[in-house]
C-alpha cells in the first residue's frame, strides 16, 4: 500500500475517472487541480509502471493514427479501485476536517480586543521612542 500521497495516490484517485495516457493524466490532474498539481513526466512514467507491476492498474498500447507512436493506456483493476477510493475517502475526510469554519463571535471580539491591545502597545512603544531621542538616548 502507498502510504503517503504520493504521484501514485494521485494517479490512482484520477483514475477513477476513467482509463488515461501519461500525458492525458498529467493534463487531467492539472486541469482538475487548478494548475496547482504539475506533474513531470519524468516522475509519472516510472509511478505508472510501479502500479501496474503492484497490479493496481490494467495496461494496453494503442498506436494513434497520424503519428505511429503507441499510447500506453492504464486503467484500475478491481485491487487498484479500492485502493483509489480508500485514498479519494481519506483526502475527502481530510480536507472536510481542514475546511476553515467562520469563529465565533466571542472569538471574533477577543481578537478584535487583541489587536486594540497591539496597537496600544505600539503607540506606545512609538511615545518611548520619540521621548528617548529626544532626550537623545
Amino acid at each position: 500500500m502507498i502510504t503517503s500521497f504520493t504521484t501514485g495516490t494521485i494517479l490512482l484517485v484520477e483514475l477513477l475517472r476513467g482509463p488515461g495516457y501519461g500525458l492525458d493524466l498529467i493534463e487531467r490532474v492539472r486541469v482538475r487541480s487548478g494548475g496547482r498539481i504539475c506533474l513531470r513526466q519524468g516522475v509519472v512514467y516510472p509511478a505508472l509502471r510501479e502500479l501496474s507491476r503492484r497490479k493496481w492498474l490494467r495496461s494496453w498500447s494503442v498506436t494513434t493514427p497520424g503519428s505511429g507512436r503507441p499510447r500506453t493506456y492504464h486503467e484500475l483493476t478491481p485491487e487498484g479501485l479500492a485502493l483509489a477510493q480508500a485514498h479519494r475517502d481519506t483526502i475527502a475526510g481530510f480536507a472536510a476536517k481542514a475546511s476553515p469554519s467562520r469563529p465565533a463571535n466571542r472569538e471574533l471580539e477577543e481578537m478584535r480586543q487583541r489587536l486594540f491591545r497591539c496597537g496600544e502597545v505600539a503607540e506606545a512603544a512609538m511615545w518611548l521612542r520619540r521621548a528617548g531621542q529626544a532626550a537623545g538616548l
